[in-house]
């Protein structure tokens, strides 16, 4: 006989909780008993309502999730305001062709970091892997017509 784990045993990814949260958004007028019923058929597993009550509390965190690996919980580092600045410099280098290898990265951080006023931080390779990982960052070889004329903003 076929035993059904009870909701607890299941971990809810980013990935399901933000879309829990853009179908309470897209859909004001369900409840969230509909919205459990939903769920429990669309991911395989069974949700409470209270599992719901509660990701739809923390609603805006979920929605500002960056969906990485799978990942069930959002982990900010220690310094999230260095970070944030850092993403968005990133972002911007990037969406205008720029190469930004690991090293321009470490420098951009250090910069940020003194002019935020920060001190006792290493740039450390571990910290710098695990800013990229939550920020979805990876390293990949540019080629092509779109990334022939890079340019350096340091």
């Amino acid at each position: 006989m076929a035993t059904i784990k009870s909701a607890s045993f299941f971990n809810r990814s980013c990935e399901q909780k933000k879309e829990i949260c853009v179908y309470h958004g897209n859909n004001s007028g369900k409840t969230q008993q509909d919205i459990v019923d939903l769920c429990t058929v669309r991911f395989g597993q069974p949700f409470s309502r209270r599992t719901v009550g509660d990701i739809l509390a923390d609603k805006q965190k979920w929605l500002d999730c960056v969906v990485s690996n799978n990942s069930k919980r959002i982990r900010l580092g220690k310094n999230a305001e260095l970070e944030s600045a850092l993403h968005l410099w990133f972002s911007s280098a990037r969406s205008q062709n720029v190469v930004v290898t690991d090293a321009i990265l470490r420098e951009k951080a250090k910069q940020f970091g003194h002019d935020l006023g920060i001190v006792d931080f290493q740039y450390s390779n571990g910290w710098l892997q695990k800013f990229k990982s939550r920020f979805g960052i990876s390293s990949q070889t540019i080629c092509g017509e779109s990334g022939q004329a890079s340019i350096l903003i340091s």
